[in-house]
Protein backbone atom coordinates (compact mmCIF):
# COMPACT_ATOMS: atom_id res chain seq x y z
CA UNK A 1 0.00 0.00 0.00
CA UNK A 2 2.96 2.39 0.47
CA UNK A 3 4.48 1.59 -2.47
CA UNK A 4 1.18 2.75 -4.41
CA UNK A 5 1.21 5.85 -2.51
CA UNK A 6 4.45 6.74 -2.93
CA UNK A 7 3.67 6.22 -7.31
CA UNK A 8 0.63 8.16 -7.09
CA UNK A 9 2.21 11.35 -5.57
CA UNK A 10 5.96 11.62 -7.45
CA UNK A 11 4.44 13.45 -10.57
CA UNK A 12 2.66 15.80 -7.60
CA UNK A 13 6.52 16.48 -6.24
CA UNK A 14 7.65 17.18 -9.69
CA UNK A 15 5.12 20.26 -10.61
CA UNK A 16 5.63 20.89 -6.85
CA UNK A 17 9.40 21.14 -7.25
CA UNK A 18 8.73 22.84 -10.98
CA UNK A 19 6.62 25.86 -9.35
CA UNK A 20 9.31 26.43 -6.85
CA UNK A 21 12.00 26.63 -9.58
CA UNK A 22 9.57 28.79 -11.74
CA UNK A 23 9.45 31.40 -9.05
CA UNK A 24 12.95 32.69 -9.37
CA UNK A 25 13.07 33.01 -12.99
CA UNK A 26 9.82 35.06 -12.52
CA UNK A 27 11.52 36.93 -10.30
CA UNK A 28 14.26 37.73 -11.88
CA UNK A 29 12.56 38.32 -15.61
CA UNK A 30 10.40 40.88 -13.56
CA UNK A 31 13.00 43.06 -11.29
CA UNK A 32 16.17 42.23 -13.39
CA UNK A 33 15.79 45.90 -14.73
CA UNK A 34 14.68 47.24 -11.67
CA UNK A 35 18.13 46.20 -9.35
CA UNK A 36 20.55 48.79 -10.46
CA UNK A 37 17.63 51.17 -9.45
CA UNK A 38 16.32 49.35 -6.13
CA UNK A 39 20.48 49.52 -4.96
CA UNK A 40 20.16 53.31 -5.65
CA UNK A 41 17.18 54.45 -4.38
CA UNK A 42 16.86 51.93 -1.76
CA UNK A 43 13.11 51.92 -2.57
CA UNK A 44 12.21 48.03 -1.80
CA UNK A 45 8.70 49.02 -0.92
CA UNK A 46 8.13 49.65 -4.97
CA UNK A 47 8.33 46.43 -5.45
CA UNK A 48 6.45 44.66 -3.54
CA UNK A 49 3.05 45.09 -5.82
CA UNK A 50 5.22 43.67 -8.48
CA UNK A 51 6.37 40.37 -6.22
CA UNK A 52 2.45 39.66 -4.55
CA UNK A 53 1.82 39.51 -8.66
CA UNK A 54 4.85 36.93 -9.62
CA UNK A 55 3.86 34.72 -7.08
CA UNK A 56 0.47 34.75 -7.65
CA UNK A 57 0.47 31.81 -10.11
CA UNK A 58 3.25 29.63 -9.05
CA UNK A 59 1.45 29.75 -5.38
CA UNK A 60 -1.87 28.54 -6.94
CA UNK A 61 0.25 25.46 -9.04
CA UNK A 62 2.10 24.54 -5.62
CA UNK A 63 -1.22 24.46 -3.58
CA UNK A 64 -3.02 22.74 -6.56
CA UNK A 65 -1.32 19.56 -6.17
CA UNK A 66 -0.46 19.44 -2.52
CA UNK A 67 -3.14 20.51 -0.66
CA UNK A 68 -5.92 18.35 0.60
CA UNK A 69 -8.34 18.62 3.30
CA UNK A 70 -11.23 17.02 3.73
CA UNK A 71 -14.23 18.92 2.04
CA UNK A 72 -16.95 17.44 2.27
CA UNK A 73 -19.15 16.88 5.49
CA UNK A 74 -19.47 13.33 6.70
CA UNK A 75 -23.32 11.75 7.35
CA UNK A 76 -22.70 11.30 10.90
CA UNK A 77 -21.60 15.41 10.73
CA UNK A 78 -24.96 15.75 8.89
CA UNK A 79 -27.19 14.40 11.69
CA UNK A 80 -25.94 17.02 13.83
CA UNK A 81 -27.09 20.64 13.92
CA UNK A 82 -24.93 22.17 11.94
CA UNK A 83 -25.73 24.02 9.20
CA UNK A 84 -24.31 24.39 5.77
CA UNK A 85 -23.72 28.30 6.54
CA UNK A 86 -21.61 26.95 9.73
CA UNK A 87 -19.43 24.66 7.49
CA UNK A 88 -18.01 26.71 4.73
CA UNK A 89 -17.24 28.94 7.54
CA UNK A 90 -15.33 26.05 9.30
CA UNK A 91 -13.76 25.43 5.92
CA UNK A 92 -12.95 29.25 5.07
CA UNK A 93 -11.23 29.27 8.79
CA UNK A 94 -9.58 25.68 7.90
CA UNK A 95 -8.00 27.42 4.79
CA UNK A 96 -7.05 30.67 7.17
CA UNK A 97 -5.15 28.88 9.09
CA UNK A 98 -3.24 26.24 6.80
CA UNK A 99 0.31 26.24 6.96
CA UNK A 100 0.61 26.34 3.31
CA UNK A 101 -0.09 30.16 3.08
CA UNK A 102 2.74 30.37 5.82
CA UNK A 103 5.75 29.55 4.08
CA UNK A 104 6.03 32.73 1.54
CA UNK A 105 6.31 34.43 4.52
CA UNK A 106 9.22 32.76 5.87
CA UNK A 107 11.36 33.81 2.85
CA UNK A 108 9.70 37.91 3.37
CA UNK A 109 9.80 38.38 6.65
CA UNK A 110 13.92 39.29 6.54
CA UNK A 111 14.31 41.18 3.30
CA UNK A 112 10.63 42.74 4.66
CA UNK A 113 12.03 44.09 8.25
CA UNK A 114 15.23 44.39 7.08
CA UNK A 115 15.05 46.68 4.00
CA UNK A 116 11.46 48.55 4.65
CA UNK A 117 9.87 50.97 7.66
CA UNK A 118 7.73 48.11 10.72
CA UNK A 119 4.45 49.61 9.18
CA UNK A 120 5.21 48.66 5.01
CA UNK A 121 6.84 45.15 6.14
CA UNK A 122 3.78 44.36 7.86
CA UNK A 123 1.21 45.56 5.00
CA UNK A 124 3.82 43.44 3.02
CA UNK A 125 3.56 40.65 4.91
CA UNK A 126 -0.35 40.81 5.11
CA UNK A 127 -0.52 41.39 1.12
CA UNK A 128 1.21 37.75 0.84
CA UNK A 129 -0.61 36.46 3.01
CA UNK A 130 -4.03 37.29 1.35
CA UNK A 131 -2.99 36.57 -1.93
CA UNK A 132 -2.02 32.74 -0.40
CA UNK A 133 -5.28 32.52 1.38
CA UNK A 134 -7.39 33.57 -1.56
CA UNK A 135 -5.29 30.75 -3.66
CA UNK A 136 -5.92 28.09 -1.41
CA UNK A 137 -9.53 28.98 -0.55
CA UNK A 138 -10.10 29.20 -4.46
CA UNK A 139 -9.20 25.73 -4.84
CA UNK A 140 -11.01 24.37 -2.17
CA UNK A 141 -14.05 25.84 -3.45
CA UNK A 142 -13.72 24.01 -7.32
CA UNK A 143 -12.69 20.95 -5.26
CA UNK A 144 -16.26 21.18 -3.51
CA UNK A 145 -18.00 21.76 -6.63
CA UNK A 146 -18.70 18.15 -7.88
CA UNK A 147 -19.69 19.17 -11.44
CA UNK A 148 -18.82 21.06 -14.01
CA UNK A 149 -21.59 23.70 -14.16
CA UNK A 150 -20.50 24.70 -10.24
CA UNK A 151 -16.70 24.31 -11.37
CA UNK A 152 -17.01 26.71 -13.93
CA UNK A 153 -18.15 30.05 -12.31
CA UNK A 154 -14.54 29.50 -10.45
CA UNK A 155 -12.34 29.03 -13.54
CA UNK A 156 -14.26 32.12 -15.08
CA UNK A 157 -13.35 34.43 -12.42
CA UNK A 158 -10.25 33.05 -12.13
CA UNK A 159 -9.86 34.39 -15.67
CA UNK A 160 -10.47 37.73 -14.80
CA UNK A 161 -8.82 38.08 -11.63
CA UNK A 162 -5.35 37.51 -13.10
CA UNK A 163 -5.65 40.63 -15.53
CA UNK A 164 -7.80 42.87 -13.29
CA UNK A 165 -4.79 42.34 -10.60
CA UNK A 166 -2.44 42.79 -13.05
CA UNK A 167 -3.93 46.11 -13.88
CA UNK A 168 -4.77 46.96 -10.10
CA UNK A 169 -0.80 46.71 -9.92
CA UNK A 170 0.58 49.25 -12.84
CA UNK A 171 -1.26 51.43 -9.94
CA UNK A 172 -3.20 53.53 -13.25
CA UNK A 173 -4.48 56.28 -10.45
CA UNK A 174 -0.91 56.84 -8.94
CA UNK A 175 -2.46 55.93 -5.22
CA UNK A 176 -0.07 56.45 -2.16
CA UNK A 177 2.15 53.16 -1.54
CA UNK A 178 0.53 52.71 1.87
CA UNK A 179 -3.50 52.87 -0.17
CA UNK A 180 -2.50 50.67 -2.52
CA UNK A 181 -1.26 48.07 -0.45
CA UNK A 182 -4.35 48.70 1.41
CA UNK A 183 -6.42 48.59 -1.69
CA UNK A 184 -4.74 45.07 -2.43
CA UNK A 185 -5.83 43.65 0.47
CA UNK A 186 -8.89 44.21 0.59
CA UNK A 187 -9.36 43.31 -3.05
CA UNK A 188 -8.44 39.95 -2.06
CA UNK A 189 -10.76 40.01 1.33
CA UNK A 190 -13.78 40.82 -1.19
CA UNK A 191 -12.85 38.35 -3.66
CA UNK A 192 -12.80 35.80 -0.81
CA UNK A 193 -16.10 36.91 0.40
CA UNK A 194 -17.61 36.32 -2.95
CA UNK A 195 -16.08 32.42 -2.63
CA UNK A 196 -17.50 32.17 0.20
CA UNK A 197 -20.93 33.31 -0.29
CA UNK A 198 -20.78 31.10 -3.45
CA UNK A 199 -20.02 27.87 -1.38
CA UNK A 200 -23.53 28.97 0.63
CA UNK A 201 -24.95 27.95 -3.07
CA UNK A 202 -23.43 25.10 -3.63
CA UNK A 203 -25.19 21.04 -2.25
CA UNK A 204 -22.58 18.83 -2.42
CA UNK A 205 -23.43 15.28 -1.43
CA UNK A 206 -21.02 12.46 0.01
CA UNK A 207 -22.65 9.72 -2.54
CA UNK A 208 -23.12 12.34 -5.48
CA UNK A 209 -21.96 9.72 -7.98
CA UNK A 210 -25.41 8.70 -8.85
CA UNK A 211 -25.21 9.34 -12.90
CA UNK A 212 -24.02 6.41 -15.04
CA UNK A 213 -20.91 7.08 -17.18
CA UNK A 214 -19.98 5.12 -20.17
CA UNK A 215 -16.47 3.98 -20.77
CA UNK A 216 -15.04 3.28 -23.97
CA UNK A 217 -11.41 1.49 -24.32
CA UNK A 218 -9.70 3.61 -26.63
CA UNK A 219 -5.73 3.50 -28.37
CA UNK A 220 -4.77 6.12 -25.92
CA UNK A 221 -5.57 3.81 -23.25
CA UNK A 222 -4.52 1.01 -24.32
CA UNK A 223 -0.75 2.97 -25.10
CA UNK A 224 -1.45 4.51 -21.48
CA UNK A 225 -1.34 0.86 -19.12
CA UNK A 226 2.00 0.19 -22.20
CA UNK A 227 3.66 2.58 -20.58
CA UNK A 228 2.35 2.68 -17.13
CA UNK A 229 3.18 -0.83 -16.52
CA UNK A 230 7.06 -0.23 -16.66
CA UNK A 231 6.55 3.15 -14.95
CA UNK A 232 5.33 1.45 -11.86
CA UNK A 233 8.26 -1.73 -12.03
CA UNK A 234 11.04 -0.50 -9.27
CA UNK A 235 13.89 -1.59 -11.16
CA UNK A 236 12.99 -0.58 -15.19
CA UNK A 237 11.38 2.74 -15.29
CA UNK A 238 14.33 4.76 -15.43
CA UNK A 239 15.25 2.04 -18.31
CA UNK A 240 14.12 4.77 -21.43
CA UNK A 241 15.25 7.79 -19.38
CA UNK A 242 18.99 6.76 -19.59
CA UNK A 243 18.16 5.65 -23.73
CA UNK A 244 16.96 8.76 -23.95
CA UNK A 245 19.67 10.56 -22.27
CA UNK A 246 22.23 8.76 -23.62
CA UNK A 247 21.29 9.34 -27.02
CA UNK A 248 20.72 13.06 -26.95
CA UNK A 249 23.98 13.25 -25.14
CA UNK A 250 25.89 11.13 -27.91
CA UNK A 251 24.17 13.88 -30.54
CA UNK A 252 25.15 16.50 -28.84
CA UNK A 253 28.72 15.73 -28.55
CA UNK A 254 29.38 14.69 -32.15
CA UNK A 255 27.27 18.26 -33.03
CA UNK A 256 29.87 19.96 -30.82
CA UNK A 257 33.04 17.84 -31.48
CA UNK A 258 35.37 20.30 -34.16
CA UNK A 259 37.62 16.99 -35.08
CA UNK A 260 34.32 14.87 -36.69
CA UNK A 261 33.87 15.98 -39.81
CA UNK A 262 32.47 12.01 -40.80
CA UNK A 263 28.67 11.95 -42.25
CA UNK A 264 28.35 8.63 -41.15
CA UNK A 265 29.53 9.87 -37.48
CA UNK A 266 26.10 11.76 -37.25
CA UNK A 267 24.23 9.39 -39.12
CA UNK A 268 25.32 6.35 -36.85
CA UNK A 269 24.37 8.36 -33.50
CA UNK A 270 20.97 9.68 -35.06
CA UNK A 271 19.52 6.01 -36.34
CA UNK A 272 20.61 4.53 -32.73
CA UNK A 273 18.52 7.33 -31.26
CA UNK A 274 15.72 6.68 -33.59
CA UNK A 275 15.76 2.91 -33.12
CA UNK A 276 16.83 2.83 -29.52
CA UNK A 277 13.80 3.35 -27.68
CA UNK A 278 11.31 1.41 -29.41
CA UNK A 279 14.41 -1.64 -29.02
CA UNK A 280 14.11 -0.83 -24.98
CA UNK A 281 10.72 -1.16 -24.79
CA UNK A 282 10.50 -4.17 -27.14
CA UNK A 283 12.84 -6.32 -25.40
CA UNK A 284 10.31 -6.33 -22.49
CA UNK A 285 7.48 -7.78 -24.73
CA UNK A 286 5.11 -9.26 -22.48
CA UNK A 287 7.84 -8.88 -19.38
CA UNK A 288 4.97 -7.59 -17.29
CA UNK A 289 1.60 -8.93 -18.87
CA UNK A 290 3.31 -12.08 -17.83
CA UNK A 291 2.22 -11.36 -14.50
CA UNK A 292 -1.63 -11.34 -15.35
CA UNK A 293 -1.22 -12.98 -18.42
CA UNK A 294 -3.99 -15.57 -17.24
CA UNK A 295 -6.59 -12.71 -16.15
CA UNK A 296 -5.80 -11.03 -19.55
CA UNK A 297 -6.76 -14.41 -21.02
CA UNK A 298 -10.04 -14.18 -20.59
CA UNK A 299 -10.89 -10.30 -20.97
CA UNK A 300 -12.27 -9.99 -24.53
CA UNK A 301 -9.67 -8.72 -25.76
CA UNK A 302 -7.43 -10.50 -28.74
CA UNK A 303 -3.91 -11.45 -28.61
CA UNK A 304 -4.08 -9.46 -31.84
CA UNK A 305 -5.27 -5.83 -30.19
CA UNK A 306 -2.65 -6.39 -27.64
CA UNK A 307 0.14 -6.74 -30.20
CA UNK A 308 -1.39 -3.35 -32.28
CA UNK A 309 -1.26 -1.37 -29.52
CA UNK A 310 2.17 -2.31 -28.70
CA UNK A 311 3.27 -1.94 -31.71
CA UNK A 312 1.58 2.15 -32.02
CA UNK A 313 3.51 2.41 -29.08
CA UNK A 314 6.93 1.51 -30.47
CA UNK A 315 5.79 3.84 -33.57
CA UNK A 316 5.42 6.59 -31.62
CA UNK A 317 8.67 6.04 -29.90
CA UNK A 318 10.40 6.18 -32.66
CA UNK A 319 8.83 9.20 -34.13
CA UNK A 320 9.41 11.30 -30.75
CA UNK A 321 13.12 10.34 -30.86
CA UNK A 322 12.86 11.55 -34.64
CA UNK A 323 11.70 14.77 -33.78
CA UNK A 324 13.94 14.98 -30.47
CA UNK A 325 17.37 14.25 -33.11
CA UNK A 326 15.45 16.57 -35.70
CA UNK A 327 15.87 19.33 -33.58
CA UNK A 328 19.27 19.56 -31.62
CA UNK A 329 20.50 18.59 -34.69
CA UNK A 330 18.83 22.13 -36.46
CA UNK A 331 19.80 24.04 -32.88
CA UNK A 332 23.62 22.81 -32.90
CA UNK A 333 24.09 22.06 -36.67
CA UNK A 334 27.83 22.19 -37.43
CA UNK A 335 29.20 21.48 -40.83
CA UNK A 336 28.05 17.95 -41.07
CA UNK A 337 24.60 18.37 -43.37
CA UNK A 338 21.69 16.09 -43.17
CA UNK A 339 18.72 16.23 -45.00
CA UNK A 340 15.60 16.47 -43.33
CA UNK A 341 14.52 13.02 -45.59
CA UNK A 342 17.61 11.13 -43.60
CA UNK A 343 15.33 11.03 -40.74
CA UNK A 344 12.45 10.31 -42.68
CA UNK A 345 13.50 7.59 -44.02
CA UNK A 346 15.01 6.20 -40.73
CA UNK A 347 11.57 6.51 -38.99
CA UNK A 348 9.64 4.78 -41.88
CA UNK A 349 12.69 1.71 -41.57
CA UNK A 350 11.80 1.57 -37.70
CA UNK A 351 7.81 1.48 -38.26
CA UNK A 352 8.38 -0.89 -41.01
CA UNK A 353 11.26 -3.69 -40.28
CA UNK A 354 12.89 -3.15 -36.50
CA UNK A 355 8.89 -2.77 -34.93
CA UNK A 356 7.94 -5.93 -36.59
CA UNK A 357 11.05 -7.84 -35.87
CA UNK A 358 10.47 -6.97 -32.27
CA UNK A 359 7.83 -9.46 -32.16
CA UNK A 360 9.95 -12.60 -32.16
CA UNK A 361 10.97 -11.98 -28.61
CA UNK A 362 7.27 -12.49 -27.55
CA UNK A 363 8.04 -15.94 -28.08
CA UNK A 364 11.00 -16.56 -25.64
CA UNK A 365 9.80 -13.48 -23.12
CA UNK A 366 9.55 -14.38 -19.46
CA UNK A 367 8.16 -12.71 -16.65
CA UNK A 368 9.06 -9.77 -15.06
CA UNK A 369 8.87 -9.21 -11.18
CA UNK A 370 7.56 -5.65 -11.27
CA UNK A 371 7.62 -4.89 -7.69
CA UNK A 372 11.13 -7.27 -6.93
CA UNK A 373 14.35 -6.19 -6.01
CA UNK A 374 15.99 -9.30 -7.58
CA UNK A 375 19.21 -8.73 -9.48
CA UNK A 376 18.14 -10.44 -12.63
CA UNK A 377 16.47 -7.89 -14.84
CA UNK A 378 16.25 -9.89 -18.06
CA UNK A 379 12.93 -10.18 -19.86
CA UNK A 380 13.70 -12.71 -22.06
CA UNK A 381 14.88 -16.17 -22.38
CA UNK A 382 18.46 -15.47 -23.41
CA UNK A 383 18.96 -16.84 -27.48
CA UNK A 384 21.62 -16.28 -29.66
CA UNK A 385 19.13 -16.74 -32.95
CA UNK A 386 16.65 -13.71 -31.36
CA UNK A 387 19.49 -11.71 -30.88
CA UNK A 388 20.73 -12.11 -33.90
CA UNK A 389 17.21 -11.73 -35.99
CA UNK A 390 16.63 -8.25 -33.64
CA UNK A 391 19.78 -6.51 -34.71
CA UNK A 392 20.70 -8.26 -38.17
CA UNK A 393 18.21 -5.51 -39.83
CA UNK A 394 19.95 -2.65 -38.06
CA UNK A 395 23.45 -3.90 -38.90
CA UNK A 396 22.37 -3.91 -42.32
CA UNK A 397 20.73 -0.22 -42.13
CA UNK A 398 24.28 0.95 -40.82
CA UNK A 399 26.23 -0.64 -43.74
CA UNK A 400 23.59 1.06 -46.36
CA UNK A 401 24.66 4.34 -44.95
CA UNK A 402 28.01 3.60 -44.90
CA UNK A 403 28.63 2.18 -48.16
CA UNK A 404 26.34 4.22 -49.97
CA UNK A 405 25.56 8.04 -51.25
CA UNK A 406 23.13 9.44 -48.41
CA UNK A 407 20.37 9.90 -51.40
CA UNK A 408 20.47 6.26 -52.01
CA UNK A 409 21.10 5.63 -48.66
CA UNK A 410 17.73 7.20 -47.93
CA UNK A 411 15.53 5.61 -50.88
CA UNK A 412 16.63 2.16 -49.89
CA UNK A 413 15.91 2.68 -46.04
CA UNK A 414 12.39 4.56 -47.07
CA UNK A 415 11.50 1.55 -49.51
CA UNK A 416 12.20 -1.07 -47.07
CA UNK A 417 9.92 0.43 -44.30
CA UNK A 418 6.91 0.76 -46.91
CA UNK A 419 6.92 -1.88 -48.04
CA UNK A 420 6.45 -3.50 -44.37
CA UNK A 421 4.13 -0.94 -43.71
CA UNK A 422 1.88 -2.14 -46.19
CA UNK A 423 2.74 -5.67 -44.79
CA UNK A 424 1.81 -4.34 -41.49
CA UNK A 425 -1.77 -6.19 -41.12
CA UNK A 426 -0.38 -9.86 -42.54
CA UNK A 427 2.53 -9.90 -40.39
CA UNK A 428 0.53 -9.03 -37.32
CA UNK A 429 -1.69 -11.89 -38.30
CA UNK A 430 0.94 -14.13 -38.25
CA UNK A 431 2.82 -13.30 -34.90
CA UNK A 432 -1.34 -13.33 -33.46
CA UNK A 433 -1.38 -16.80 -34.90
CA UNK A 434 1.83 -18.49 -33.99
CA UNK A 435 1.57 -17.02 -30.17
CA UNK A 436 -1.97 -18.04 -29.96
CA UNK A 437 -0.97 -22.04 -31.42
CA UNK A 438 1.63 -21.70 -28.66
CA UNK A 439 -0.11 -20.10 -26.22
CA UNK A 440 0.13 -22.57 -23.06
CA UNK A 441 3.99 -23.07 -23.36
CA UNK A 442 4.02 -19.48 -23.46
CA UNK A 443 2.12 -19.22 -20.14
CA UNK A 444 4.04 -21.83 -18.60
CA UNK A 445 7.32 -19.88 -19.27
CA UNK A 446 5.72 -16.94 -17.17
CA UNK A 447 5.40 -19.28 -14.42
CA UNK A 448 8.30 -20.39 -14.38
Amino acid sequence: MDYIIREKVWHKTLVVAISILLLFPILYFTFGDMADELSRTKRFDYVVPYVALSILIPDFLLKYFVKREKLVMSDSMKTRPISTASWNRFVLLNCLLDSGNSYLLFFFIPVAFMSMSFVKSVLSLLLFFSICWLNGYAITIYRLSQDWEYKAPVIVVGFFWVPLVTCYVINPLSFPWVLHIIGFILLCMLMIYGLYKYSCTIHVYTDYSRNTKKEYVTHFSGLAIEYVSMMRATRYRLFPFYIIFNCLFGLFLVLNNPYISNTFSLELIVILSIIGLPIIYGIFMFAFEGNYMDGLWTRPIGIRRVMQVKYNGYVIDAAFMTILCYVLYRIFRNEIELPICFFGATLLFTSGVINHVIFFTSFLAKRCEMFSNSFSITPYRRSFLLEAVVFLPIIVLLLIYYFLPISIANIASALSGIIGVLLHPFIMKWFAQKYESNRYKYFEQYRN
